[in-house]
């Protein structure tokens, strides 16, 4: 029996210290086996500390095991980067995957089988809307919409935990730890402070309340800042001509940011 986590550590904070300490707890006889993104994050920046350092911090909070999601995967949206990392985890054999929510699981589930039954609803509004020249994250956004407003609600953390739920294979049983301190996007530096605040308070020279050693190992090293390579990815696009071959790069993206 193993236990597989999807994480980011973004950085490593004490609400990510709580869910692997939560796991063990449950399960104190099965290995942890987390699957990270790299140096890259599904916000689609750089992370703010390399992947090795945030592995570190991983295994120094209790996790047997760190494998990296390919950025290829972690590049995309919620729900391929859900999908490709419980596939990379399932080559691990894990028979359970534990995941902070807001909403308890048996919640989670029956919202889930709700999405389930309007599936068919669903892939309608996204061929319509598709037709009418929108992009799939842009069909899909208003697809769910019209068929799940009330889903609409949800905290990021619950609408990731949906979409492990959408990919979990049978075999494998979801568990999930309640979420503490701050929402996901939250501005507050309390305890158990949101990554985006924690983020920008690092890049402001401040000290979060971090675990100590994360702290430590984050003093005297150059932390990334988007800010400083945006610029440059805009001027080089700002100059290309739309090529197909880049994933992602929709014809007219150059054109907004002239």
């Amino acid at each position: 029996m193993t236990v597989g986590i999807v994480a980011e550590y973004n950085p490593f904070h004490k609400g990510h210290f709580y869910h692997i300490a939560k796991t063990k707890e449950a399960f104190p006889d099965e290995p942890v086996i987390i699957a990270m993104s790299g140096d890259f994050v599904e916000r689609g920046v750089l992370a703010i500390a390399p992947a090795s350092l945030r592995a570190k911090w991983a295994l120094e909070a209790g996790a047997n095991l760190v494998v990296e999601i390919p950025s290829i995967f972690v590049l995309q949206n919620a729900d391929v980067f859900a999908r490709e990392s419980l596939r990379l985890l399932s080559s691990f054999s894990i028979s359970r995957l534990s995941f902070g929510s807001v909403k308890p699981l048996d919640e989670l589930l029956n919202m889930r089988e709700e999405e389930h039954r309007r599936k068919d609803i669903i892939e309608g509004i996204i061929a319509q809307e598709r037709k009418k020249g929108a992009s799939l994250p842009q069909a899909y956004a208003r697809a769910r919409h019209e068929a799940l407003s009330s889903l609409l609600r949800l905290d990021p953390n619950d609408l990731l935990a949906m979409m492990y739920l959408k990919y979990l294979p049978g075999m494998i049983a979801p568990y999930a730890v309640e979420r503490i301190g701050a929402t996901h996007d939250s501005s507050d530096l309390d305890a158990y402070p949101s990554g985006l605040r924690i983020r920008r308070a690092l890049l402001q020279g401040k000290t979060p309340p971090l675990p100590e050693n994360v702290n430590e190992d984050l003093e005297g090293i150059s932390l990334f800042s988007h800010d400083r390579v945006i610029p440059l990815l805009k001027y080089s696009l700002a100059f290309e001509e739309y090529d197909p071959s880049i994933l992602h790069y929709e014809n007219g993206l150059s054109d907004r940011l002239r």
